[in-house]
């Protein structure tokens, strides 16, 4: 520990359809090198969970980052383990007012596991941890251009970390991402969602340059043919996901 860290407590709340049955107070580990265990406490609250974690800082802001980047960790991974949108916030203990009735009860060893996970995805797999991140913020993203864009990333960044270099990845991402179809599922007549389609990897990589290039307008019909689009790109992008994580993404 550096002698002129302190030990802050930061409450952060997580907001979405999930719960935990009563007050828990879990040690994990925290850090990416050298890890310390830490003390996390989980608290239901009405709109989800308040989660306060003791982190080593300087000052406050350093203590309230490491703490954000810490739940954040573990909250990407549980959200992709869910499969439901989860907000964190550093307002506590405002939670955000979901209006879910139903909802997600996270055990003592869910938690004690996505936090494990998190941080060592994190430590050792760079392109996982940036795809479940992309994820996470297209399951909570109220915007469809911004859910777009994030299940598209999560392609692009999966297709870029776990390619085969050859002379055909060389030529860009879509081929990229072909690849690690491929390397996962054989040939396209078994990938999932767009078995036997893959021009529709190119027609997903075009409607996203046209969005952030600025070639295509916004507006309510095309708002819709995003919103439609979205619906195959998120199921796509988690079976990547999933699969990547099954296949490469074995904690070290």
């Amino acid at each position: 520990m550096d002698p002129h860290d302190h030990e802050w407590k930061v409450e952060l709340a997580v907001s979405g359809p999930v719960t935990t049955r009563a007050r828990r107070s879990l040690n994990v580990l925290k850090g990416h090198t050298a890890p310390w265990q830490t003390q996390v406490t989980l608290e239901n609250q009405r709109y989800g969970v308040k989660v306060a974690v003791i982190a080593r800082a300087r000052d406050l802001q350093g203590a309230h980052d490491a703490a954000v980047f810490f739940v954040g960790e573990a909250l990407d991974y549980l959200a992709f383990k869910l499969d439901l949108p989860l907000f964190l916030s550093s307002s506590c203990p405002e939670l955000r007012d979901s209006g879910d009735n139903v909802r997600r009860v996270v055990t003592e060893a869910e938690w004690r596991e996505v936090f494990e996970l998190g941080r060592k995805y994190g430590a050792n797999y760079p392109a996982i941890t940036k795809a479940l991140s992309w994820y996470r913020k297209g399951l909570t993203s109220e915007n469809p251009v911004d859910r777009y864009l994030a299940f598209w990333n999560v392609l692009e960044v999966l297709g870029a970390g776990y390619h085969q270099q050859n002379e055909r990845t060389s030529q860009g991402i879509i081929n990229q991402i072909c690849n690690c179809f491929d390397q996962l599922w054989e040939s396209c007549e078994h990938w999932p969602v767009v078995a036997g389609r893959p021009e529709r990897v190119n027609q997903f990589h075009g409607r996203r340059n046209a969005i952030t290039h600025g070639f295509q307008d916004i507006d309510v019909q095309s708002l819709r043919e995003i919103s439609d689009d979205t619906d195959e790109l998120r199921e796509l992008s988690r079976a990547l996901l999933e699969a990547v994580v099954q296949k490469f993404g074995e904690p070290r």
